[in-house]
Protein backbone atom coordinates (compact mmCIF):
# COMPACT_ATOMS: atom_id res chain seq x y z
CA UNK A 1 0.00 0.00 0.00
CA UNK A 2 1.08 3.30 -0.85
CA UNK A 3 1.91 5.88 2.19
CA UNK A 4 -0.02 8.75 0.54
CA UNK A 5 -3.81 8.02 -0.10
CA UNK A 6 -4.88 7.47 -3.65
CA UNK A 7 -6.40 10.26 -5.63
CA UNK A 8 -9.87 7.92 -6.21
CA UNK A 9 -10.00 8.67 -2.11
CA UNK A 10 -11.51 12.01 -3.59
CA UNK A 11 -14.77 9.79 -3.48
CA UNK A 12 -15.44 9.21 -0.13
CA UNK A 13 -15.86 13.61 0.55
CA UNK A 14 -19.21 12.53 0.29
CA UNK A 15 -19.64 10.31 3.53
CA UNK A 16 -23.12 9.02 1.94
CA UNK A 17 -21.23 7.66 -0.68
CA UNK A 18 -24.11 9.21 -3.24
CA UNK A 19 -25.02 8.51 -7.21
CA UNK A 20 -21.48 10.85 -7.78
CA UNK A 21 -18.82 7.96 -6.66
CA UNK A 22 -17.17 6.37 -9.52
CA UNK A 23 -18.59 3.14 -9.82
CA UNK A 24 -15.68 1.22 -10.46
CA UNK A 25 -13.75 2.24 -7.59
CA UNK A 26 -17.21 1.65 -5.41
CA UNK A 27 -16.44 -1.83 -6.68
CA UNK A 28 -13.11 -1.85 -5.80
CA UNK A 29 -14.35 -0.54 -2.67
CA UNK A 30 -16.64 -3.36 -1.92
CA UNK A 31 -14.86 -6.47 -3.63
CA UNK A 32 -11.50 -5.84 -1.89
CA UNK A 33 -10.75 -8.66 0.41
CA UNK A 34 -9.91 -6.28 4.00
CA UNK A 35 -12.48 -4.23 6.44
CA UNK A 36 -12.32 -0.75 4.96
CA UNK A 37 -13.94 2.09 6.97
CA UNK A 38 -14.57 5.70 6.58
CA UNK A 39 -13.84 7.77 9.58
CA UNK A 40 -15.18 10.80 10.79
CA UNK A 41 -13.42 11.57 14.36
CA UNK A 42 -14.11 8.16 16.02
CA UNK A 43 -17.22 7.64 14.13
CA UNK A 44 -17.64 5.00 11.00
CA UNK A 45 -19.65 6.79 8.20
CA UNK A 46 -19.15 3.78 6.22
CA UNK A 47 -17.73 0.14 5.66
CA UNK A 48 -17.64 -2.34 3.10
CA UNK A 49 -18.81 -5.63 2.58
CA UNK A 50 -15.93 -7.57 3.81
CA UNK A 51 -16.00 -5.27 7.30
CA UNK A 52 -19.72 -7.10 8.10
CA UNK A 53 -18.31 -10.52 7.33
CA UNK A 54 -14.84 -9.89 9.19
CA UNK A 55 -17.35 -8.25 11.97
CA UNK A 56 -19.92 -11.20 11.70
CA UNK A 57 -22.40 -8.96 11.43
CA UNK A 58 -26.11 -9.03 9.52
CA UNK A 59 -25.55 -6.00 7.53
CA UNK A 60 -23.80 -2.61 7.26
CA UNK A 61 -26.35 -0.33 10.04
CA UNK A 62 -24.88 -2.92 12.96
CA UNK A 63 -21.44 -0.99 12.16
CA UNK A 64 -22.52 2.44 10.56
CA UNK A 65 -23.15 5.14 12.90
CA UNK A 66 -20.87 3.38 15.81
CA UNK A 67 -17.07 4.18 17.35
CA UNK A 68 -14.90 2.53 15.52
CA UNK A 69 -13.18 2.05 19.06
CA UNK A 70 -16.13 0.62 20.19
CA UNK A 71 -14.92 -2.80 17.73
CA UNK A 72 -12.31 -3.10 20.51
CA UNK A 73 -15.07 -3.63 23.25
CA UNK A 74 -14.95 -7.22 24.69
CA UNK A 75 -18.34 -8.37 26.52
CA UNK A 76 -17.87 -6.32 29.66
CA UNK A 77 -17.53 -3.22 27.78
CA UNK A 78 -13.62 -2.98 28.59
CA UNK A 79 -11.38 -1.70 25.90
CA UNK A 80 -8.46 -2.75 25.11
CA UNK A 81 -7.18 0.85 24.74
CA UNK A 82 -8.31 4.04 26.55
CA UNK A 83 -9.87 6.96 24.77
CA UNK A 84 -6.55 8.99 24.63
CA UNK A 85 -4.67 6.62 22.67
CA UNK A 86 -7.79 5.93 20.25
CA UNK A 87 -7.44 9.98 19.32
CA UNK A 88 -3.53 9.93 19.51
CA UNK A 89 -3.77 7.26 16.58
CA UNK A 90 -6.27 9.10 14.59
CA UNK A 91 -5.00 12.48 15.20
CA UNK A 92 -1.47 10.85 13.64
CA UNK A 93 -3.15 9.88 11.09
CA UNK A 94 -4.92 13.22 10.56
CA UNK A 95 -1.27 15.23 11.21
CA UNK A 96 1.67 12.56 9.10
CA UNK A 97 -1.25 11.40 6.87
CA UNK A 98 -1.07 7.17 8.23
CA UNK A 99 -1.06 5.70 11.35
CA UNK A 100 -0.37 1.55 11.95
CA UNK A 101 -0.59 -0.19 14.95
CA UNK A 102 -1.49 -3.96 15.58
CA UNK A 103 -4.61 -4.65 18.01
CA UNK A 104 -7.55 -7.00 18.68
CA UNK A 105 -11.17 -6.29 18.02
CA UNK A 106 -14.47 -8.47 18.70
CA UNK A 107 -17.16 -9.73 16.58
CA UNK A 108 -20.46 -9.38 17.03
CA UNK A 109 -20.03 -12.81 18.50
CA UNK A 110 -17.75 -11.62 20.89
CA UNK A 111 -14.78 -13.78 19.58
CA UNK A 112 -11.47 -11.77 19.56
CA UNK A 113 -9.34 -11.44 16.60
CA UNK A 114 -5.96 -9.82 15.91
CA UNK A 115 -5.75 -7.08 13.25
CA UNK A 116 -3.11 -4.99 11.72
CA UNK A 117 -5.07 -1.36 11.34
CA UNK A 118 -3.96 1.55 9.11
CA UNK A 119 -5.65 4.29 9.22
CA UNK A 120 -5.08 7.07 6.39
CA UNK A 121 -5.69 10.62 5.78
CA UNK A 122 -8.26 11.27 3.43
CA UNK A 123 -6.49 13.95 1.55
CA UNK A 124 -8.87 15.55 -0.39
CA UNK A 125 -11.10 16.30 2.33
CA UNK A 126 -10.79 19.40 4.61
CA UNK A 127 -12.60 17.77 7.92
CA UNK A 128 -11.22 15.08 10.00
CA UNK A 129 -12.06 12.19 7.89
CA UNK A 130 -9.43 9.14 7.15
CA UNK A 131 -10.14 5.58 6.12
CA UNK A 132 -9.11 2.68 8.59
CA UNK A 133 -8.14 -0.33 6.55
CA UNK A 134 -8.63 -3.63 8.52
CA UNK A 135 -6.64 -7.25 8.23
CA UNK A 136 -7.21 -9.98 10.31
CA UNK A 137 -3.52 -11.55 11.52
CA UNK A 138 -4.37 -14.06 14.17
CA UNK A 139 -2.88 -16.95 11.96
CA UNK A 140 -0.34 -14.83 10.56
CA UNK A 141 0.44 -14.18 14.37
CA UNK A 142 0.12 -17.91 15.43
CA UNK A 143 2.31 -18.64 12.45
CA UNK A 144 4.88 -16.10 13.90
CA UNK A 145 5.01 -17.47 17.43
CA UNK A 146 5.01 -20.75 16.16
CA UNK A 147 8.44 -20.47 14.30
CA UNK A 148 9.59 -18.30 17.48
CA UNK A 149 9.12 -21.20 19.64
CA UNK A 150 10.97 -23.91 16.60
CA UNK A 151 13.70 -21.23 16.65
CA UNK A 152 14.40 -20.20 20.30
CA UNK A 153 12.85 -22.93 22.50
CA UNK A 154 14.36 -26.53 23.19
CA UNK A 155 11.70 -28.77 22.64
CA UNK A 156 12.08 -30.97 25.87
CA UNK A 157 12.46 -28.91 28.31
CA UNK A 158 11.08 -25.44 27.06
CA UNK A 159 13.60 -23.60 28.30
CA UNK A 160 15.27 -21.18 25.87
CA UNK A 161 18.13 -22.66 23.79
CA UNK A 162 21.55 -21.51 23.08
CA UNK A 163 20.80 -19.03 19.91
CA UNK A 164 18.36 -17.27 22.14
CA UNK A 165 20.81 -16.76 24.99
CA UNK A 166 23.47 -15.53 22.87
CA UNK A 167 21.04 -13.28 20.88
CA UNK A 168 19.79 -11.81 24.24
CA UNK A 169 22.86 -11.35 25.67
CA UNK A 170 24.29 -9.52 22.83
CA UNK A 171 21.02 -7.14 23.29
CA UNK A 172 21.77 -6.83 26.78
CA UNK A 173 25.32 -5.82 26.06
CA UNK A 174 24.19 -3.02 23.67
CA UNK A 175 22.25 -1.50 26.23
CA UNK A 176 23.78 -1.95 29.45
CA UNK A 177 25.13 1.33 29.83
CA UNK A 178 28.11 0.32 31.67
CA UNK A 179 25.57 -1.54 34.31
CA UNK A 180 26.76 -4.32 35.82
CA UNK A 181 25.89 -8.03 33.93
CA UNK A 182 26.08 -11.15 35.20
CA UNK A 183 25.60 -14.84 33.62
CA UNK A 184 25.05 -17.82 36.16
CA UNK A 185 25.97 -21.34 34.77
CA UNK A 186 25.27 -24.51 36.38
CA UNK A 187 25.99 -28.13 34.92
CA UNK A 188 24.86 -31.54 36.11
CA UNK A 189 26.93 -33.89 37.84
CA UNK A 190 27.22 -37.53 36.91
CA UNK A 191 24.22 -37.11 34.17
CA UNK A 192 26.24 -39.29 31.77
CA UNK A 193 26.22 -42.12 34.34
CA UNK A 194 21.83 -41.78 34.34
CA UNK A 195 21.90 -41.88 30.63
CA UNK A 196 23.99 -44.84 30.23
CA UNK A 197 22.69 -46.93 33.34
CA UNK A 198 18.63 -45.99 33.13
CA UNK A 199 18.55 -44.75 29.86
CA UNK A 200 17.57 -41.82 27.46
CA UNK A 201 14.28 -41.27 28.25
CA UNK A 202 14.79 -41.49 31.82
CA UNK A 203 17.93 -38.69 31.61
CA UNK A 204 15.27 -36.74 29.97
CA UNK A 205 12.86 -36.81 32.33
CA UNK A 206 15.53 -35.36 35.07
CA UNK A 207 15.81 -32.41 32.41
CA UNK A 208 12.45 -31.73 32.44
CA UNK A 209 12.09 -31.87 36.20
CA UNK A 210 15.50 -29.59 36.36
CA UNK A 211 14.01 -27.33 34.20
CA UNK A 212 10.79 -26.66 35.93
CA UNK A 213 12.54 -25.82 38.86
CA UNK A 214 14.92 -23.64 37.38
CA UNK A 215 11.79 -21.48 36.06
CA UNK A 216 9.95 -21.70 39.43
CA UNK A 217 13.16 -20.28 41.50
CA UNK A 218 12.76 -16.90 42.28
CA UNK A 219 16.12 -15.67 41.17
CA UNK A 220 17.15 -12.33 39.76
CA UNK A 221 17.60 -13.14 36.33
CA UNK A 222 15.69 -11.93 32.90
CA UNK A 223 15.69 -15.31 31.26
CA UNK A 224 16.62 -19.14 32.49
CA UNK A 225 18.37 -20.97 28.88
CA UNK A 226 19.87 -24.15 28.12
CA UNK A 227 23.11 -25.30 26.02
CA UNK A 228 21.20 -29.07 25.61
CA UNK A 229 22.73 -30.73 22.46
CA UNK A 230 19.77 -32.01 20.73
Amino acid sequence: MQNSPPASYAAFENPALDSSLDIKFEQLFETLPEAIFILRGLNIVECNEHATKLFECSSKKELVGHDFPSLCLDKSKKSLRTHEQNMFMIESALDEGRCDFDTSYFKKNGESFFSRTSLVKLSSTADDACAAIVRDITQYSKNEAEINILAYKDSLTGLYNRRYFMKHLSALLRTAGGKPLAVLFFDLDGFKKINDNLGHANGDKLLQVVAKKSQKHNWPCEECCTNRRR
